[in-house]
């Protein structure tokens, strides 16, 4: 009785074993793809660069973990996916790009800093300044560093406003000019 359901147990692995490989078995298709589907062509490529070098690449908004210059390959085509670059200091930049298959497409990015470097010319010693409203600490020979776009700038004296204004920060370097100590009257 033992050798019969011995050769039983032994029938039924080997049926769920031959199962299991036909289900799994690779005709062609790849893992997930349902029978009949046409398999997806992986062969797109896209080179992609940036002035300065180093910023993060995004696919579709997730990151590659992968930094400029880099060349993306396995990209399946007849599909827009959405390539943006990002490096810190620098204004992020985002490209739309139809996938061709087989084709190797070259994306540069010429990213424009974000911050703007203003140089205050003129304060006399002593005076404060404040961006929107805040205090800042001012080095007369050093640039301060501040976002790009209208910032509130204003400088006194414990005696007197020496100026106040929307300024527009651009990127790279400008000059504010503040007027010295005014006289009293």
């Amino acid at each position: 009785m033992w050798l019969v359901s011995t050769v039983l147990a032994a029938c039924a692995v080997l049926a769920v074993g031959m199962l299991l490989i036909l289900a799994t078995a690779s005709d062609g298709r790849s893992k997930g793809e349902a029978a009949g589907s046409v398999p997806v062509d992986r062969s797109g490529r896209v080179e992609v660069r940036s002035t300065p070098e180093g910023a993060a690449v995004f696919v579709d908004g997730e990151p590659t973990g992968l930094r400029t210059p880099v060349v993306l390959k396995g990209l399946a085509h007849g599909r827009t996916i959405h390539l943006r670059v990002e490096k810190a200091g620098f204004a992020s930049q985002e490209q739309p790009i139809e996938i061709a298959p087989g084709a190797a497409e070259v994306r540069s990015f010429e990213l424009r800093a974000s911050d703007g470097r203003v140089l205050f010319a003129g304060a006399p010693p002593g005076a404060r300044f404040y961006v929107d409203d805040a205090p800042i600490a001012v080095d007369p020979d050093t640039p301060l560093s501040l976002s790009v776009g209208a910032h509130a700038v204003r400088v006194e004296t414990p005696s007197a406003l020496l100026f106040s204004d929307k300024v527009d920060i651009v990127p790279g370097d400008q000059t504010i000019h503040v007027a010295g100590e005014p006289a009293t009257p």
